[in-house]
């Protein structure tokens, strides 16, 4: 698979190192954040995301899918 932007979980696993969240802001929509449980922060929630795509919706921003041609 080609793509222009590449987006690996692993990377994003853990969630909680030094602007992780703040990246995956820029690179995500707002529907797939929601309150960490623990924290009480807003972090990426990985059923949000896989949800949206067996939805067929979109997950990445699309200033983001600009920046990235």
């Amino acid at each position: 698979m080609e793509a222009d932007l590449h987006f690996d979980l692993d990377d994003f696993q853990q969630g909680h190192g030094d602007g992780v969240q703040e990246q995956l802001r820029e690179l995500l929509v707002d529907e797939v954040f929601a309150v960490d449980e623990d924290g009480g922060r807003e972090m990426m929630d990985r059923g949000l995301l896989f949800a949206r795509l067996r939805e067929g919706l979109p997950v990445f921003r699309a200033d983001s899918q600009a920046e990235a041609h």
